[in-house]
């Protein structure tokens, strides 16, 4: 499993990033915590205090992609929300 924090998060910005996964990835992030499968890939998330952590929990082998290239994914998408 892969995790990662990411701060200052303020209230628009993550519903800004809950957009961007939408747009990047048809993935619908529902709620300020939960979990999802999306392309094979189970990932979590908890945004709370202005913070965001998210957990790469499960990528199935046969998949050419690892937790960390994936977190690296998610981080350039967050990363390019402010």
């Amino acid at each position: 499993m892969q995790s990662q924090t990411f701060s200052p998060v303020s209230t628009q910005r993550w519903s800004d990033i809950k957009a961007a996964f939408q747009q990047q990835a048809g993935v619908t992030l529902p709620g300020d915590s939960g979990s999802t499968s999306s392309h094979g890939i189970t990932f979590s998330w908890a945004y709370a205090n202005e913070s965001l952590t998210v957990n790469v929990i499960n990528i199935p082998w046969y998949l050419p992609v690892s937790e960390s290239d994936v977190m690296s994914k998610f981080s350039v998408w967050i990363a390019g929300v402010q």
